[in-house]
């Protein structure tokens, strides 16, 4: 839905709301108010001329928006996954804009349409990244809000008394450490000091986890190394301590409270 409807900030922060200057009246709601009044009397006459230009000149029209697309999307070469997917739907827009233009249809100058579509996609790519997998971004944001708000109140700290040191596991740490701050309500899990991790039991890391699929939030912190996972583990790791209540337990670091994509 976020890559079919897509949403860019009204405001463009230039002073006027929703506008991005004031040709029209002496403030941003005159302005509104002059648009109203004018499009109660004017309106549906640009429609009809699109669609006789359209079916008038279809084999051109098709021609020159490819065109019109390859060009508008060579502006933003780095954009990758469902980002590619939204430029593609905003140069239709470019496309259709200029050609509009270019018919006599809008009374823009050439290049305003291109203009204003890529202010809109750049607002975009900056609300969501060049990659545009807003799915990622609110996995790691709702566990890393999870443990803002409970890493002191829901989650037991681990501290080493001796030195620790690796175990045949590459993310495994063996220590001798002891179990402190005992926490006054529920226990969401533990965080360990040695290595900054949070220890989640399965049953409460999927729970966590909803509305998400386990699968697709395992798989976002593996990709973005958020989490310490033994191999072919299905993202868990093994813990040795017998200080900690289960044996195995989702390792998420605690980096995933300052990670930025």
């Amino acid at each position: 839905m976020e890559v079919r409807l897509c949403h860019i900030d009204a405001d463009p922060g230039k002073g006027f709301g929703i506008f991005d200057s004031s040709i029209l009246g002496l403030s941003a709601e005159d302005q509104a108010n002059n648009i109203r009044d004018a499009a109660s009397i004017n309106y549906g006459t640009a429609g009809d001329a699109w669609l006789t230009y359209l079916t008038e000149n279809l084999d051109e029209v098709k021609m020159k928006a490819k065109e019109i697309m390859r060009e508008f999307k060579s502006y933003f070469p780095e954009v990758k996954s469902q980002a590619n997917r939204v430029c593609d739907r905003f140069s239709i827009l470019a496309a259709a804009g200029e050609i509009a233009t270019e018919a006599g249809i809008t009374g823009w100058e050439t290049g305003d349409a291109v203009k204003g579509v890529k202010e809109c996609f750049e607002n975009w790519i900056m609300n969501n990244g060049h990659d545009g997998n807003q799915e990622e971004r609110n996995i790691v944001k709702q566990l890393s809000l999870y443990l803002e708000k409970h890493a002191n109140s829901k989650f037991e700290k681990i501290i080493s008394l001796k030195n620790s040191k690796k175990s045949d596991s590459e993310n495994n740490i063996e220590d001798d450490s002891a179990s402190i701050s005992k926490v006054a309500g529920s226990r969401s899990g533990y965080f360990r000091e040695s290595d900054k991790v949070f220890l989640i039991p399965p049953n409460t890391f999927e729970e966590i986890c909803k509305p998400y699929s386990l699968k697709a939030v395992i798989e976002t912190l593996v990709k973005h190394e958020l989490i310490k996972a033994d191999k072919d583990s299905h993202g868990t790791l093994k813990i040795n301590n017998p200080n900690v209540d289960y044996t195995r337990a989702y390792a998420v670091k605690k980096s995933i409270m300052d990670y930025r994509f």
